[in-house]
């Protein structure tokens, strides 16, 4: 998914034309990488269909126009090393997924919905922070306020780091999109200052959700337990269910002691 210079395109999710060669790390050339814009927006390769993750030259130029050229994390505008990745539902070819079905039901998104080719599902990435992002180290999500249901059309996107050690360099110098620590105390949910990202809070917090409770490492700090906490409580109270899991929860170590020290979630 490899992008070069827009203006001299090769199309990033190409795949082999030959499925034995699906397994090497090496490609042969087939006619997509010179299709026209005209005729690109559907699928002229092979007989076995697109995979999971194409995404047609004709979206991916309008992504990445969109977004400056410019990974969001990286913070600045490169020509070359672009990707474009779907924010969920990357490898899965259902239109709509569940999630987004469950998000449709609660008025979170449209009942007609461009599903997971959606523009607010895509994001540009440099090749490091896409490979990152595919591995887990690090999420978008939505801010506390989303989460908490106080703000649930828009809201602004916060960088969540599961792990830190793995995560590319972020904050480049002379770059005008930054991130700061929500919290003096944590260093792995990082809000973007000077910038806003054109991707959807719903899409992001579905993402997000996969890794809800998951086994990483380093071991979550106070700020990342309680952003646990929020997502599972905000599907816990559109589900009708948020007094069953509350008694759960209020025995949690980390909620005890956020509740005694009065730490606000972040």
């Amino acid at each position: 998914m490899i992008m070069n210079d827009p203006e001299v395109f090769d199309d990033p999710n190409r795949p082999p034309s030959r499925p034995a060669s699906a397994l090497g790390d090496s490609s042969d050339s087939s006619d997509l990488g010179n299709l026209s814009d005209d005729d690109d927006a559907n699928w002229s390769g092979d007989e076995l269909g697109p995979p999971d993750e194409w995404i047609s030259k004709r979206v991916a130029r309008s992504i990445m126009r969109r977004d400056g050229f410019c990974c969001p994390v990286r913070g600045t505008a490169q020509r070359k090393n672009l990707l474009v990745l779907r924010l969920t539902a990357q490898h899965t070819g259902s239109f709509i997924t569940p999630q987004m079905t469950w998000l449709q039901s609660h008025k979170l998104l449209p009942a007609v919905y461009e599903g997971r080719n959606a523009a607010e599902n895509m994001m540009t990435l440099c090749h490091a922070h896409a490979h990152a992002y595919e591995c887990s180290v690090w999420q978008f999500t939505p801010d506390d306020n989303w989460r908490r249901g106080q703000s649930e059309l828009t809201s602004p996107i916060e960088l969540i780091v599961f792990r830190p050690p793995e995560m590319p360099p972020y904050n480049a110098d002379g770059s005008s999109r930054t991130y700061v620590a929500v919290s003096a105390s944590s260093e792995r949910i990082l809000r973007p200052e000077g910038h806003t990202l054109a991707i959807s809070p719903a899409l992001a917090y579905v993402a997000a959700t996969e890794l809800v409770f998951s086994a990483y490492h380093p071991a979550p700090d106070l700020a990342l337990h309680k952003w646990e906490h929020d997502m599972v409580t905000f599907r816990n109270e559109k589900n009708g269910c948020a007094d069953l899991y509350a008694k759960v929860f209020s025995q949690l170590p980390f909620v005890r002691s956020a509740d005694e020290t009065g730490n606000s979630t972040n």
